[in-house]
């Protein structure tokens, strides 16, 4: 749930280092390769209205209205056993957790190489000093 005016982005292309292969897996899983490509590939902050539209987003809203989603949504929990919001809660993501600790530690080390690098340092730097990286 997210304000209308809000931005969402993934920048790590733009300042040079990777983005991870478990949260890249995940984005694939709900807004498909194609979008996902797109979005990493780009590292441009988008609308949060193009974010609804290709699934990554679920509500738009004012604060005062996301706020009263947000209460209907959690309602529904009210009423529900535990023994089934855990259980729906793993079957929807439990089939990710196979490998997904290699993952980790792949993406740790790889994350770290790419920060490490020349042009990671470029992007941190061009952060920190508020300007445009100039990688090599």
């Amino acid at each position: 749930m997210v304000d209308n005016n809000a931005r969402i982005g993934f920048p790590e292309s733009q300042i040079g280092i990777n983005f991870p292969s478990v949260p890249g897996f995940v984005l694939k899983e709900i807004i498909r390769l194609r979008n996902a490509r797109d979005i990493l590939y780009s590292g441009k902050p988008m609308k949060a209205s193009l974010a609804k539209e290709i699934g990554l987003i679920d509500e738009l809203g004012s604060e005062e209205e996301i706020n009263k989603i947000l209460e209907k949504y959690c309602k529904q929990f009210k009423t529900m056993a535990m023994e089934s919001v855990i259980g729906i809660k793993k079957s929807l993501r439990d089939y990710m957790k196979p490998g997904l600790t290699e993952l980790i530690k792949l993406d740790t080390e790889d994350l770290a190489k790419a920060v490490a690098s020349e042009n990671g340092q470029e992007g941190m730097r061009s952060i920190l000093e508020k300007r445009r990286p100039v990688f090599k």
